[in-house]
This record gives C-alpha cells, sequence and structure tokens, in this order.
C-alpha cells in the first residue's frame, strides 16, 4: 500500500509487521511486510519467513497471490473483492479471486501484468478447503475433459448455460492451472490453483492474509531461483 512506504529506510529488505483490521471490522491481525530491492536477497528472505517458527498453524497450506500494489493496498485495506477479477482467466471471466499453490507462478503472474509487482502470502487451514463451502472441484485424471472444457469456454468468453448454472452457487473452483493460453488447454503438472467466486469464501480467506512482498526496482525475474518452495 501507499502508505507502507512511508516507513523508515530500514525496513527495506527486512520484514516487519503491521496491524490490520480485517473485512468484519471487528478483528485486528498482524501481517508480516516486506519491500525487496534486490534480486538476490528474494530467495533468503521469503525463506526467512517460511520458518517453522514462523507458521504458528501446522495443518496448513501457503497459497500466493501475485498482483500490483494498488490491489495489495486496496486487499489489505479493504479486503478481497471477488468482483475484480481479470477477463478470460481458467476458471473466470471477471468474477474471482486466485490462489495458487506455486511461488514460482505468482511471481511471473505478478512480473507479467505490472512494474510494481507484489505478492500476498494466505496459510490456509486445510479444513476450509474440506468442508463447510460448496466447490466445483477439477482434480484429478477423471475430471481432465471437465475441466478442458471448463477452461477453454472462460478463456474464450464464452460460458454455456450449463457451465453458469453449474457455478451459480458454489464458492470456489479448484483444479490445475493451464500451461499456456493456447487452446485446447492443458493442464500444468502437479498445479493446483482455487478460484474464490463468492463473497462469502473471500471473507473467510481474507482472515488468513499471512504476508505481503512488494518488488522495487526488480527488472527482470530468473524463473529457477524460487524451486526452493
Amino acid at each position: 500500500p501507499r502508505s507502507l512506504f512511508c516507513f523508515p529506510p530500514p525496513h527495506l529488505n527486512n520484514w516487519f509487521t503491521c496491524p490490520r483490521i480485517q473485512s468484519d471490522k471487528n478483528t485486528t491481525q498482524s501481517c508480516f511486510i516486506i519491500t525487496l530491492e534486490k534480486l538476490d536477497a528474494i530467495k533468503s528472505k521469503i525463506s526467512q519467513l517460511l520458518t517453522p517458527e514462523n507458521l504458528e498453524k501446522e495443518d496448513s497450506h501457503l497459497f500466493f497471490h501475485g498482483t500490483d500494489y494498488d490491489s495489495t493496498s486496496s486487499i489489505f485495506e479493504e479486503g478481497i473483492d471477488p468482483h475484480c477479477g481479470s477477463q478470460k482467466r481458467d476458471f473466470s471471466d471477471g468474477l474471482g479471486f486466485y490462489l495458487i499453490h506455486d511461488l514460482n507462478s505468482a511471481i511471473r503472474t505478478a512480473f507479467g501484468k505490472t512494474s510494481k509487482p507484489a505478492i500476498l502470502i494466505y496459510q490456509l487451514p486445510k479444513h476450509i478447503l474440506k468442508e463447510n463451502f460448496s466447490k466445483l472441484s477439477l482434480c484429478n485424471k477423471e475430471n481432465e475433459t471437465k475441466w478442458q472444457t471448463t477452461v477453454s469456454q472462460y478463456r474464450q468468453g464464452r460460458q454455456t448455460k450449463t457451465l453458469r448454472q453449474s457455478v451459480e452457487n458454489i464458492d470456489f473452483i479448484e483444479g490445475p492451472m493451464a500451461s499456456s493460453y493456447k487452446l485446447p488447454p492443458v493442464a500444468k503438472e502437479g498445479s493446483y490453483q482455487i478460484c474464490a467466486l463468492s463473497e462469502k469464501f473471500t471473507e473467510e480467506l481474507d482472515k488468513y492474509l499471512y504476508a505481503i512482498v512488494f518488488f522495487k526496482g526488480i527488472d527482470t525475474i530468473n524463473s529457477n531461483m524460487f524451486d526452493f518452495i
């Protein structure tokens, strides 16, 4: 957020915590924040945060969202708005907020869309994805054809009535990422992403924002740097 850059220079390249009021306006949480301006510091600094000492909830997964400074500011201050999603994505066409399990992909997404990239890190308890919320699951080999059809329709911006009805009352879609923008889509091996559709689900996700990484003055990224996750 713009206000974060008013902190003194010692905060550059070092983690600090910042209080954050959650979207319910009644709960305050602390969020780790760092601004990285040296390419060779990225790996070590993110590794420093992701130690067992800092990860209080053992029964959880880390998910990542790559975006820009302004969107990060909005999410930090106001919470996730699923209506601000991009057009023609894997599981959405305007409505949807994505979290992916692969930091490499989140970094490539952020650097691919803006000169002011940022990564939001969420620490999600495993039970959130297994209970209490309705979902369309496109994981596993048996759902490959359905995954391919779903991605193709969203990517082309032409969803059939059947697809629209199937996602009308669900909270999120889960499944692999497409390996490229080419059609027909091919799933990226070993990938996993969540597309949050409902406000009920995004409000729950908002409780688990764990850390934010801002990148400053870095023009290129070595795609092999982040294989430590």
